[in-house]
């Protein structure tokens, strides 16, 4: 179980209490309409130039899926929403870098060639199909606002990259990085390297927009993969339930256009994406 628990917190940053709840019994004891839900603000530091941010991360999850939102304040004070959802019955999972200034997006899709009943299974079937080096290989489709779409199969560079800076160099390869680039509004750009550098434990599942965009706007950082990050993370306390009830977290969400208010992600947003996606099967 020991092993089960790193897996999952190594490979998509989940937070510890959903962590323990996947390495648990078997999924005979989680019925499906089990949902774990909670919500922690997190504040990125570094010292060595005296900036900061800050965070506020949501997540749901039950058998039949995971829903996760990161709401993120730059040290430049640009607001994006960071937004992951992954259903294990399509072995799926999708990651949104929303704009809150602008509006423009940037997703990418990653779709592991396998799929499973549930979301305890279909981490242990990924501890084993994941692993580095074993020629494994991830179809990454990459989508912006602008209409732009491009898919790329790509086999598995690390645990902390599943091929984000391999996905921008193909897209430079293909002509496509100029065009991206010209998209991206001003100063998104920086932000999307901040992310980057910054993401670990807290936010980390809804990361690969924003590592696919460094890539872009940094192509020295897809380079260096093992850099070591001068942003320390600084995880708040971890609060059940999706409802916002502390001042200064409201306060916080309020400031963000395209969410906002009590629940920046909705309890219902879960079963909505779980019912869209049988709708397609």
């Amino acid at each position: 179980m020991m092993r089960t628990t790193r897996v999952l917190q190594t490979i998509f940053g989940l937070l510890p209490a959903l962590a323990l709840f996947l390495s648990g019994p078997s999924p005979a004891h989680h019925p499906d309409d089990r949902q774990a839900s909670s919500h922690q603000n997190v504040e990125w530091i570094n010292p060595q130039e005296g900036l900061s941010a800050q965070g506020l991360f949501f997540m749901q999850s039950s058998e039949k899926g995971l829903v996760s939102r990161l709401l993120v304040r730059s040290p430049a004070g640009r607001r994006v929403v960071l937004t992951n959802v992954l259903l294990p019955s399509s072995g799926r999972d999708w990651a949104r870098m929303l704009d809150d200034q602008s509006g423009w997006w940037a997703e990418v899709e990653k779709d592991y060639g396998f799929t499973s009943s549930g979301l305890w299974e279909f981490f242990r079937k990924a501890d084993v199909a994941l692993m580095p080096g074993e020629g494994r290989e991830i179809k990454f489709t990459v989508r912006t606002s602008d209409g732009l779409e491009i898919t790329a199969k790509l086999p598995v560079q690390s645990r902390s990259d599943p091929a984000y800076r391999a996905l921008a160099a193909q897209l430079d390869e293909a002509g496509l990085a100029e065009s991206i680039r010209n998209q991206i509004p001003d100063g998104l750009g920086e932000v999307a390297v901040f992310l980057t550098r910054a993401l670990d434990q807290v936010g980390s599942p809804a990361k690969g927009p924003a590592a696919v965009l460094a890539g872009l706007v940094e192509p020295r950082q897809r380079e260096d993969e093992d850099r070591q990050s001068i942003w320390a993370e600084r995880p708040g306390s971890l609060r059940k339930g999706l409802s916002l009830t502390d001042p200064a977290l409201l306060e916080f969400a309020d400031g963000f256009r395209s969410v906002g208010g009590v629940e920046p992600l909705p309890p219902g947003e879960l079963d909505f994406w779980v019912s869209l996606e049988q709708q397609d099967l």
